[in-house]
């Protein structure tokens, strides 16, 4: 599976491939495929109007038992709509940006550990993350070593084409290259991506239709869909099919077990948004079944 795929396969709890729990492990934030990214520039910029102070996330129960809700992260912004601080369950997160609102450095804590992990950023000139490389680990952390260098290259039209994860011993864990294709005119299709994993093997072909809607198909599965994302008219993420999800649990077996075979079923994800454009909360499915909830608060 690809980077971009494996990231799909795991619920955002606070973030969240080997590459995606990993991270979200380790309480590095990393993008995610819906709305809940409050770094995105449309997203800083109704944080900044709106002046939106703070915003804290609720988890509900799993699988439907009773309960409250619990908080998960509380997420704090500066007046130009920067988050400059995060604090979940198990980490204390800092930020610092450059004059073009680019950010260059991230600060983590462990709750209950000594010292700090600090991870610096570096640009190119069209302002392109080009690398992410850890400076300082102050902590122990589960998986810390595989996440050292994270370093990203483009092509002519500025596109990513290379995308690898380094550790500390200077070997590539994860390495995937992508392919951009092209579309025919009366296809409804405006992009087509072919990914390739560190073996150079091809193994996904990304499409996005005009409507916005983005399908995955897996290369060898007899073009077997196992990802579908769908947006509104205002490009926002409403609705993801995920037919090889990994499971709510999913970190919890890779920790447990180590890096072996995880169980996939199709899970369902819907998104709801609030009066500000911003997400309101996100509902897991899974054989119609709700196994997860997530919910947003904003403080003004």
């Amino acid at each position: 599976m690809t980077i971009k795929s494996l990231k799909h396969s795991l619920p955002r709890a606070s973030i969240v491939t080997i590459t995606f729990l990993v991270l979200s492990l380790m309480g590095i934030t990393v993008t995610s495929s819906a709305q809940d990214d409050f770094d995105r520039k449309e997203n800083r910029n109704l944080i900044k109007d709106f002046k939106i102070k703070e915003i804290k996330s609720y988890l509900y129960p799993e699988e439907g038992k009773p309960g409250d809700s619990i908080l998960v992260s509380n997420t704090f912004f500066n007046s130009d709509g920067l988050c400059v601080k995060e604090i979940t369950t198990e980490y204390i997160n800092t930020f610092e940006y450059n004059a073009e609102g680019l950010k260059t450095r991230e600060t983590s804590e462990r709750k209950g550990k000594t010292g700090q992990s600090v991870i610096v950023f570096t640009y190119n000139s069209k302002g392109n993350l080009v690398l992410s490389e850890k400076v300082q680990e102050g902590y122990e952390g589960p998986l810390n070593y595989i996440y050292y260098k994270h370093r990203l290259t483009y092509n002519s039209e500025n596109r990513l084409i290379n995308d690898e994860w380094i550790d500390k011993g200077g070997k590539v864990q994860i390495h995937e290259r992508q392919e951009y294709l092209d579309t025919q005119p009366d296809s409804g299709v405006v992009d087509m991506i072919k990914y390739y994993d560190m073996y150079d093997h091809p193994s996904y072909i990304e499409k996005v239709y005009k409507n916005g809607r983005t399908v995955m198909y897996e290369i060898g599965e007899q073009n077997f869909i196992s990802y579908e994302q769908f947006v509104d008219e205002r490009k926002r993420v409403v609705r993801i099919i995920n037919n090889r999800h990994m499971g709510p649990h999913a970190s919890d077996a890779v920790l447990r077990d180590g890096h072996g075979i995880i169980v996939t079923s199709k899970v369902t994800e819907l998104y709801r948004y609030n009066t500000y454009g911003l997400i309101a909360e996100k509902v897991i499915y899974q054989d119609g079944v709700v196994i997860e909830k997530q919910t947003w608060h904003y403080i003004l």
